[in-house]
């Protein structure tokens, strides 16, 4: 499949049949198709590419988008792209006052020869693709549009699947006859040459590479997949349709276009209104000409005060913001410098990535025990200068909310514990079994994420593991906090995830909570927490729970520690004491040591 225009057909008898064993082959092969014609000298046109990629306009400064052509098998650099009166592709590009000045050019090639050795395949071209672009800057530009000739579609296709990074900076690929389901030609050139190149360009019933190339391709997100713009050739080359409408259109978006040339041709424009140069010229309008290239960072949600933004928080266990980027690249943004660890922000594992024209939602909620009415954080991001956030919040808002949930989470916990089955399996199982806690924290997780469904699983789990540890169930907060960084491991990176972990960890009497995390150490003041089960408004269910708890073994020591709890608010010290030593006889740890002491007065042994 040459892309030269100057080359005589490949199986043409004048290049030398009698002492060229493979053409002979060539000759007979296309014999049977009636192709051979009257024989031609020899052509230099095959001879291997030996240009390399070069920027063939390039602006200073550089334009905000890079177009780069890729040539197909048997091509050039430069020659598949220029016409024989000396008009180049480039040249008609650069020409047309809606895209020159707003495009720079860089015109890729790659090994690849017809009746020898050394050609590259999908892969290797892919991969030289990449550090050319490397090479030459072009993964520095805002937009990145790839216009390809036969066989180079295939090469970018790869490209992009292989670093799918690139993908948001790509709003378009023009393909001109890019044989997407490969091509009847390309058989014959593989009898005569076994060229390994060729060999994944046969016809899709036959070529697995070209079907597992379209399935990746069609499961990109909808996204991320850039617009395919395509041109089939209208004319034979050499008696052969080589890539017709049906192969070259199967990735296209819109309507394909019929260009009158034939495969070689249709790359080679000789005029500005060639219908090659208005499928590319339309699609860069299309596509990148007047859209915003660059990244811009959009914060609707939050309300400009001066020199910083206000968020306010309208459900303290977890409200959204978008961050907009209405650009066409990719920005960064960073989450830090929050003011109290109280305050939890998702995703926790900044910096992160917003693709171009995309959405991403920071969640916000306040652990059990916050009291302030504001909170900080800064948000940076590589395209504005860092916005310091001011999170508002009504206090007593907070403290309803998670009462609410406590509430809710014991009456479910109670539910579970109540089920006849669920009592009788739960009641046969060892003290140490860890079927119950993990029953238990599941239920547990499934109300706080019912009722704050736009949370991430990370986060409800660790919302949970909040609310365990203010219960005084430590053992099973910990458990939350396993499942949250099994659900997400930067979780464990958060200041608030950390400074919680440290608590739960202090209160446990565990020195690690983390798998992979190490667990550090807890502030002096939250040698015991505010305990939201005994307040007012859940001491009915709380007082429900704590005796089906102590019929499981393996909740018993919870249970105990929520009776002391309950006893305690009540004024009933006595009562409390009691209970808390039958709790420490199971298992002492410094909350109950801490409990203890506030009942009796005197540090227990």
């Amino acid at each position: 499949m040459s892309d030269r225009d100057s080359a005589p057909p490949p199986c043409h008898p004048s290049r030398g049949i009698a002492t060229h064993p493979a053409l002979f082959l060539c000759a007979c092969v296309m014999s049977v198709l009636g192709a051979c014609r009257q024989p031609p000298p020899v052509s230099p046109a095959l001879a291997p590419n030996a240009t390399d990629p070069r920027w063939m306009l390039q602006h200073n400064p550089p334009a905000q988008a890079a177009l780069v052509f890729v040539h197909g098998v048997f091509g050039d650099t430069v020659g598949t792209w220029t016409h024989a009166s000396g008009t180049s592709f480039f040249d008609l590009v650069k020409a047309n006052a809606q895209v020159g000045p707003k495009v720079d050019i860089l015109a890729f090639g790659y090994t690849s020869n017809m009746f020898t050795a050394g050609s590259l395949d999908i892969q290797e071209a892919a991969n030289k693709l990449h550090a050319r672009l490397q090479f030459h800057g072009v993964l520095d530009y805002p937009a990145i549009v790839f216009v390809t000739h036969s066989m180079g579609g295939l090469v970018v296709l790869r490209e992009l699947l292989t670093h799918r990074d690139l993908l948001p900076k790509v709003p378009g690929v023009v393909m001109f006859a890019t044989p997407q389901e490969g091509s009847q030609i390309s058989v014959i050139a593989k009898a005569v040459a076994n060229n390994q190149a060729l060999e994944q360009m046969l016809p899709a019933d036959r070529n697995g590479y070209l079907r597992v190339m379209n399935d990746e391709w069609n499961a990109l997100p909808a996204h991320l997949r850039p617009q395919v713009r395509c041109a089939y050739e209208k004319r034979p080359t050499h008696g052969v349709m080589v890539v017709p409408w049906a192969s070259a259109t199967r990735f296209c978006q819109g309507t394909a276009v019929a260009v009158d040339a034939d495969h070689l041709s249709i790359v080679k424009p000789d005029r500005p209104e060639h219908d090659s140069v208005v499928v590319l010229v339309n699609a860069l309008n299309e596509l990148v000409i007047g859209k915003t290239l660059v990244a811009a960072l959009e914060t609707p949600d939050f309300a400009r005060e001066g020199d910083h933004a206000v968020f306010t928080l309208s459900n303290p266990l977890g409200s959204p913001a978008r961050l907009v980027n209405a650009g066409g690249s990719t920005l960064r943004y960073t989450v830090g410098q929050l003011s109290d660890p109280h305050l939890f922000v998702w995703p926790a594992d900044t910096p992160r990535d917003v693709a171009a024209r995309s959405t991403e939602r920071l969640q916000f909620a306040l652990g059990f025990g916050a009291s302030a009415t504001e909170y900080r954080f800064t948000l940076t991001s590589d395209v504005t200068a860092p916005l310091q956030v001011v999170v508002r919040v009504d206090a007593a808002a907070v403290v309803t909310r998670q009462v609410a949930l406590a509430e809710e989470v014991a009456r479910g916990i109670a539910t579970q514990l109540s089920d006849p089955r669920a009592a009788a399996r739960f009641g046969a199982l060892a003290p140490d079994d860890p079927a119950v806690p993990t029953a238990i924290v599941r239920t547990a997780q499934e109300i706080v994420a019912r009722r704050h469904p736009g949370l991430p699983e990370n986060a409800t789990w660790v919302l949970t593991a909040d609310l365990m540890d203010a219960a005084n169930w430590h053992g099973l907060a910990i458990l939350a906090l396993r499942r949250a960084e099994q659900a997400e491991p930067a979780t464990t990176r958060s200041p608030a995830v950390q400074r919680l972990a440290g608590i739960v960890a202090a209160h446990a009497g565990q020195p690690r909570v983390f798998t992979t995390t190490a667990t550090p150490v807890a502030p002096a003041e939250t040698a015991e927490r505010l305990q939201p089960l005994v307040d007012a408004r859940a001491t009915d269910a709380a007082g429900a729970l704590a005796p089906l708890m102590l019929r499981v073994p393996a909740l018993k020591s919870q249970g105990l520690s929520l009776q002391g709890d309950l006893q305690r608010s009540r004024g009933d010290r006595e009562a409390a004491r009691a209970t808390y030593a039958e709790a420490a006889a199971i298992r002492m740890s410094p909350s109950i040591s801490t409990r203890l002491t506030k009942v009796t007065g005197a540090v227990p042994r």
